[in-house]
């Protein structure tokens, strides 16, 4: 399997690594072309100098069939056939066969594809699959949440990954002040430090939020191009909350620093965190 994995001394010619990530960019109907905000949302990630790019879930609206996972994924039909594309499945992409068509569209993807991990330069990205389809129905077969063997084969790829830098990648967030989807799904607050992660990525609820769990920094970030959604009572670990911005995160990774810049469509930076080891 042709993965992106760099093991020998991945910061010698590269001071700096860069990434890009958003969540919930899929269309129901594209019309005569690629909707604005999606195109200038992947115009703004193309930009970033990422070399590779992640995505949160619902990447094909409404329902993830196999015709619209080649069409939601068009635009990044060379960034595909260069492999430098991954994405968790969200909700809408698990709506049809629990979510065949996307893991078959993909087919460098490593593992069994709903859950896997991509090792880059000094970091490891743990994608999960946070199992619910637009119902509300678990269709994860290896389950979902702490006791579940998604969880054990999950938290065996990451310890096994010598790298420094570890991110968790899911669609539905354990965590979100959004008005409709508050307080997140329960079920995936796990002891994601005890998967020694630094930083958890998800979407679901369509704004940005950064939380603080513990000692894992928490982004929900479905700005991708879905309609954006209020912010209801606000939980205790939520830092910054930004609804109404379509974007994208700029992550950068130096051998002693993580940065996540959120910046808008205009390419505005509208929150900076930087993780230190």
């Amino acid at each position: 399997m042709n993965t992106p994995t760099e093991t020998d001394k991945p910061f010698i010619g590269h001071p700096r690594r860069v990434y890009a990530y958003t969540s919930d960019h899929g269309v129901t109907s594209l019309g005569g072309g690629y909707p604005a905000i999606q195109t200038s949302v992947a115009n703004l990630m193309k930009g970033l100098g990422a070399e590779l790019y992640f995505f949160g879930g619902d990447n094909a609206y409404s329902s993830g069939t196999s015709g619209e996972v080649a069409t939601n994924w068009a635009p990044w039909t060379d960034e595909i056939a260069a492999e430098k594309v991954y994405a968790a499945l969200g909700n809408h992409d698990l709506d049809t066969t629990d979510g065949s068509p996307t893991t078959s569209f993909f087919t460098y993807w490593p593992g069994n594809k709903r859950y896997y991990l991509v090792e880059h330069g000094d970091t490891a990205f743990l994608i999960l699959n946070s199992g619910y389809n637009t119902a509300g129905a678990i269709v994860e077969p290896d389950g979902i949440g702490i006791s579940s063997t998604q969880f054990r084969e999950a938290k065996k790829l990451i310890s096994e990954s010598k790298k420094r830098w570890k991110i968790g990648i899911l669609h539905h967030s354990p965590y979100t002040s959004a008005a409709n989807y508050r307080p997140g799904k329960t079920l995936w607050r796990i002891p994601y430090e005890s998967l020694g992660l630094d930083l958890l990525l998800s979407g679901h609820s369509h704004n940005y939020e950064r939380l603080t769990v513990g000692k894992v920094a928490h982004i929900v970030a479905g700005v991708g191009g879905a309609s954006p959604v209020a912010f209801g009572s606000v939980l205790p670990q939520s830092v910054k909350r930004i609804t109404g911005s379509y974007g994208a995160l700029k992550i950068s990774v130096d051998p002693d620093s993580l940065s996540v810049s959120f910046r808008n469509t205009s390419g505005d930076e509208l929150d900076f965190v930087e993780l230190k080891k």
